[in-house]
């Protein structure tokens, strides 16, 4: 269930139209015509004109058909299933269109489309109508905010974030789909609603304890206020990030924290220093009491940064103990100094012989907390730098951690890349580097990656998460 709030206020403008509406009504009771519900101001709650008038989108001469993004994320998805089937309910007979993706051929990919097509938009579309739309919601400066309005011959139902846009679907189906019959059912073609959410999160899936939000966050390579954005969307128990350097902790975590006061750090600094985690651990104290933890540097790694670092933590929750590592696997560069004469060969194999020095210290911490708490159920996470064909990922899994990507019971969108270099754009499907991993009874539900606008220029990698439980709790 999505739930959603409408501001009730109106303007002296607004209060002129209600009187008018009225006479109108009272001359449709003489016989005199259908009133002209038309465009709403943003927060109204006017209902749209669902007469045979306007945009006949089923039972008229055009053939409209449903668009939703070819990227769509899961509540995209099902806002345009939504729609699909409350018009093939209301409409047995006359709807007879599926949903299609937004592409349009190989070479307009990543272009925005400019057409005249009878359509129904359906989230973040490459449609201009949706764009134009998109970027006035997010002058808004709310996450909670979506829409539902005729452009030209278009219908758009967008909202700010996927969740939103089921929120905006939801209106489409409830307001006007519902008003349908007769086989026939038309727009008005002013329509204009804007409507806003009360809680803009998507919920977690059913039966999970809680969200493991993991993002490389590239030592603020993106624009903050884009990934505060991503952030505060999801709101995630757990929120685990890395290379963050002190901008992006002054810049995103702290904002965050500061709008969001039940958020604690599970290690803010290296201790008896004033050196920034650059891998750290935020969690949600109302879900989680935070047990232990510490931050270390990654043994195998180029010292002359700060980027390589390994925290964890051992949290109770409502569901029993658990522990979880982050870190940033290590990387050996040709701008590092004292390998930029090396070969790519030479890189390549101190960088290999590295990350599985990674894994091995991973190991060793993970075998610290077991000693000390039993075998409690255990997450590992980050921007591994290593992909599931690699050996320090064999490692892992031998060692008997499962990859969320590949073992959750729901996967959203899988299969893609999750690192690029930044401004050049969200990268396809291809081998992941960032991964979420857990034994000892941690159980994924779900597992996701996020392809938002506001993650291209938020970062030069997309967040990866998971909706997990604790089967096994000893």
């Amino acid at each position: 269930m999505l739930f959603r709030k409408h501001s009730l206020t109106a303007s002296a403008a607004s209060l002129a139209l209600m009187l008018i509406m009225l006479l109108q009504c009272s001359s449709c009771a003489e016989g005199g015509g259908v009133p002209d519900l038309t465009s709403a101001p943003p927060g109204d709650t006017t209902a749209a004109d669902t007469s045979p008038s306007g945009l006949v989108i089923a039972g008229g001469a055009d053939a409209y058909a449903i668009i939703r993004p070819s990227d769509a994320g899961e509540y995209a998805v099902n806002a345009a299933v939504t729609v699909n089937k409350a018009l093939k309910a209301a409409c047995p007979d006359t709807w007879k269109n599926s949903i299609k993706e937004d592409f349009v051929s190989r070479e307009l990919k990543g272009q925005i489309i400019v057409n005249d097509e009878p359509e129904i938009l359906v989230g973040y579309t490459n449609r201009k109508e949706s764009r134009d739309a998109y970027a006035e919601l997010e002058a808004g400066g709310d996450p909670s905010l979506y829409t539902v309005r005729t452009v030209g011959r278009k219908i758009v139902i967008l909202g700010i974030t996927d969740y939103a846009t089921g929120a905006a679907a939801e209106y489409f189906v409830d307001t006007i789909v519902a008003g349908s019959s007769g086989g026939t059912l038309s727009v008005d073609s002013s329509l204009r609603y804007d409507g806003k959410l009360e809680d803009n999160r998507p919920p977690l899936a059913e039966g999970a304890l809680l969200r493991l939000f993991s993002w490389n966050l590239g030592c603020s390579v993106g624009v903050a206020a884009d990934a505060l954005e991503v952030i505060e969307e999801y709101r995630p128990e757990i929120l685990s990030l890395q290379e963050s350097d002190k901008t992006v902790h002054l810049n995103i975590i702290k904002p965050f924290m500061s709008k969001f006061t039940n958020y604690r750090y599970a290690k803010q600094m290296h201790t008896g220093t004033s050196t920034y985690n650059y891998t750290p651990i935020i969690y949600d104290s109302t879900k989680l009491d935070l047990v232990e933890a510490d931050v270390e540097w990654l043994d195998g790694r180029y010292t002359g940064t700060n980027t390589k670092s390994l925290c964890w933590a051992v949290f109770d929750t409502e569901g029993g103990r658990f522990a979880m590592i982050n870190f940033h696997g290590a990387v050996c560069s040709a701008k590092y100094s004292g390998y930029e004469n090396m070969t790519d060969s030479e890189r390549s194999a101190i960088a290999a012989a590295w990350r599985l020095d990674n894994v091995r210290q991973i190991l060793d911490v993970a075998a610290r907390i077991t000693s000390k708490y039993g075998e409690i159920p255990m997450t590992v996470n980050g921007d591994c730098n290593f992909t599931a064909s690699s050996a320090p990922f064999a490692r892992l899994t031998e060692a008997g951690f499962a990859d969320s990507e590949a073992t959750a019971e729901k996967k959203i969108k899988a299969g893609y890349k999750t690192s690029y270099s930044y401004a050049s754009g969200i990268p396809g499907t291809g081998a992941s580097i960032d991964h979420i991993f857990g034994k000892n009874g941690v159980r994924f539900l779900t597992y996701d990656v996020i392809r938002t606008p506001a993650v291209q220029t938020g970062s030069d990698h997309t967040p990866i998460y998971t909706d997990l439980s604790l089967d096994a709790r000893k």
